[in-house]
């Protein structure tokens, strides 16, 4: 009993001779840490919420300021490119439901925030969700009975219509796809004239912006 006593002493000094060690080892890697933390994300805060307190984005939509709101995909989106053409109408930029834009006789559904993909057994495109907490989910719908997301793609994109309550009749129905988020599924997207693909926000932006100058 006693050897067993002595065992567990040794084994318990090992312990924290060990913790101390990696304490010691690690600390100044903690400290790095917190500093670029400091450096990167506390130091420019006031900075960005000027900016974004003086952005046409917070003054339509009135979101509430966070860390890295300005690098927001919807922020950019409506600042870079939709401030600029009032005969666009948008929904869900002050939240994180799907974003879709309607212009003259086209609905652009933005799917930022999903993966497509092409279910090659089934012949049919599908989608998969993913949550997020930055933003609310939109809560006031059209229908009561759509409280489900369909995982068929196009059952997606008539639900998000209907919850939004616009009418797509007689109305040309345009998916905007992240070309890296296709992979995989790239060569079925671009056979089919719904999809308009692009690589990153700016050439989303750019393609957007021909169409509304053009039209």
């Amino acid at each position: 009993m006693k050897e067993d006593g002595k065992v567990k002493l040794v084994y318990l000094i090992l312990y924290w001779i060990l913790l101390i060690a990696c304490i010691i080892i690690f600390s100044p890697l903690i400290i790095l840490g917190f500093l670029l933390y400091f450096i990167f994300m506390i130091i420019p805060s006031p900075i960005e919420r000027k900016i974004y307190k003086k952005s046409s984005y917070f003054k339509k939509f009135d979101v509430k300021y966070r860390v890295g709101i300005i690098y927001d995909f919807r922020y950019k989106l409506y600042e870079k490119l939709l401030k600029n053409y009032e005969n666009v109408k948008s929904y869900n930029l002050d939240n994180y439901s799907t974003i879709i834009l309607i212009y003259k006789e086209k609905i652009f559904i933005i799917v930022a925030d999903y993966e497509i993909y092409f279910d090659k057994e089934n012949e049919k495109w599908k989608i998969d969700h993913f949550e997020y907490d930055d933003l609310p989910i939109k809560e006031e719908t059209c229908d009561e009975h759509l409280e489900f997301i369909p995982s068929d793609l196009n059952e997606y994109l008539y639900h998000e219509l209907d919850i939004n309550c616009i009418n797509y009749e007689n109305k040309k129905l345009i998916v905007l796809a992240d070309y890296y988020a296709l992979e995989g599924s790239l060569k079925q997207a671009k056979e089919d004239e719904r999809f308009l693909i692009y690589k990153n926000d700016k050439s989303l932006f750019k393609k957007l912006d021909s169409i509304f100058k053009e039209e």
